[in-house]
């Protein structure tokens, strides 16, 4: 999906300037200037969207990556799942399901996304081993496989973006001003000139660009944000717990006629500290899966300190 979104943009910059070949309306004075304004803070909307994404982000979680590589505790784990996202000749991209002793001495199950170059080795098939550096002076991300590296190329690919992108907007607006034959650089604007939409054409684009810091890992149980998921792997505990009941939720059936898949709210009940606790979350289930829902026991993984903050394991 992010190469998708990569080509789109890529299309957009370029096609932008091909728009001024075209005749443009004619428009007064009084809405010409203030749309020198919208199209200068559009822009700067923009660039600063990309420094975020493209740059900040990455560098922070590069950051991150680095200091774990150098103090994270090893474990072995196990995969217990895998399952293709995309591929590309050899190429292929896994979401795998990896079964290991967290700081707590619990045993969980975690998520971890890879791509397997080589996919007749066999390294990321079910019951095979992988090493994982845990973090212990975080939470986010919880874990990263033994051999990951910091992708400066990222970074610094980032940082160009930026650059080309403020460039991009002056060149786009002294192209756009020399195009008209503009005697004054405050009245030539249209309303349908690029560099007054262009800007939220490519925000738009830009609206999905996921960075490898912002994949989400997200299994059965609560809806939790990057932190208390990693504190769950990290720091969860074990509970025995009881799947009571599950129905079909009446606020996503509408959607399911087009993406085939199901919109399931189930209902779950374990005991955290000496206490029952009941819990629903709602699970997107493909309907071909329907019929492998079942109530009964399950293990549940919980934060002592926050017993709402839990994890359902299904998978044997």
């Amino acid at each position: 999906m992010k190469t998708i979104f990569s080509i789109l943009i890529a299309i957009a910059y370029i096609g932008l300037p091909l728009v001024l070949f075209r005749e443009t309306m004619d428009v007064p004075f009084a809405v010409s200037t203030p749309l020198l304004g919208v199209g200068a803070v559009l822009w700067a909307a923009l660039t600063a969207r990309i420094f975020t994404v493209a740059y900040s982000r990455p560098a922070k979680y590069h950051k991150q990556i680095s200091r774990i590589q150098q103090t994270g505790v090893p474990v072995s784990a196990r995969i217990v799942h895998q399952q293709h996202v995309a591929g590309f000749g050899s190429v292929v991209r896994k979401k795998l399901t990896v079964r290991f002793t967290n700081l707590a001495g619990s045993v969980v199950d975690g998520e971890i996304k890879v791509t397997d170059t080589s996919p007749h080795q066999g390294r990321y098939e079910i019951g095979q081993t992988l090493p994982l550096l845990l973090n212990r002076e975080g939470t986010n991300p919880a874990y990263i496989l033994a051999e990951q590296q910091p992708k400066n190329s990222k970074v610094f690919f980032g940082l160009l973006w930026t650059i080309f992108n403020i460039a991009y907007a002056i060149g786009l607006f002294v192209a756009t001003y020399y195009f008209r034959g503009a005697e004054s650089v405050t009245d030539f604007l249209a309303v349908d000139d690029p560099w007054v939409w262009g800007a939220i054409l490519i925000g738009l684009l830009l609206w999905d660009w996921q960075d490898d810091s912002s994949e989400k890992y997200r299994r059965d149980g609560a809806t939790l944000t990057d932190e208390e998921y990693g504190e769950l792997m990290l720091y969860g505990v074990p509970a025995s717990g009881e799947i009571v009941n599950y129905v079909q939720s009446p606020a996503k059936v509408t959607r399911q006629e087009f993406d085939n898949q199901s919109y399931v709210d189930i209902y779950v009940r374990y005991v955290a500290g000496g206490q029952p606790v009941d819990q629903m979350y709602t699970k997107r289930i493909p309907n071909v899966e329907l019929h492998e829902l079942q109530r009964g026991p399950v293990e549940v993984i919980y934060l002592p300190h926050r017993p709402d903050l839990y994890q359902v394991n299904i998978r044997a």
